[in-house]
């Protein structure tokens, strides 16, 4: 598979990983995940380096957690001693398209579209830029930063059959949600 979308930083199959994009941008769009604390950790990060302005954390209920992702990461937030009006949820997710298409309804209230910065785990941001051009356009996204897996790193994926599983999987669903027109995007 070639790039997932053309922007100068390509991913295939060999290299499933694209580097960090990481610019000053208004609102990081944090993808949850079943361990929140990782999402929240590294989203917080970025504010306080002041690449972003706010937090808009995304992922509904959770059976594997018995919570609520975004609740989960903006209760970091706050425990972090972030102001209330840097941290912004979308509580009803259950996906990453939803992700995005949730997100996008609820920044459309917004006076002008937002730059956003795209905070997931390494082996799913292919899908979660697939998902964001899709619902807030190609142009709302301005950059993104990663964090690795618990269980490998973009660089010994190969040796882990975890790191194979992961990248088979999202490789399987962007063919699945994405057609090849949007690909190329």
């Amino acid at each position: 598979m070639l790039n997932v979308m053309n922007s100068g930083e390509f991913a295939t199959d060999d290299n499933p990983f694209p580097a960090d994009r990481l610019v000053p941008a208004d609102i990081a769009l944090v993808f949850g995940m079943n361990s929140p604390q990782r999402p929240a950790d590294h989203a917080i990060s970025l504010w306080r380096q002041g690449y972003v302005n706010r937090l808009l954390f995304t992922g509904g209920f959770n059976r594997q957690l018995g919570a609520v992702e975004a609740e989960v990461m903006a209760e970091t937030a706050r425990r972090a001693r972030l102001p209330a009006e840097s941290i912004l949820i979308e509580p009803c997710a259950s996906n990453t398209d939803q992700n995005a298409e949730f997100t996008a309804r609820l920044l459309a209230k917004t006076a002008s579209p937002p730059r956003l910065l795209i905070v997931t785990v390494h082996f799913h941001l292919r899908r979660a830029r697939l998902a964001v051009a899709r619902w807030h356009g190609a142009d709302a996204i301005c950059g993104w930063s990663c964090y690795a897996s618990r269980h490998y790193t973009a660089e010994n994926w190969r040796q882990s059959a975890r790191g194979r599983l992961d990248v088979a999987s999202e490789t399987s669903k962007i063919r699945q949600y994405y057609p090849v027109a949007e690909l190329l995007v």
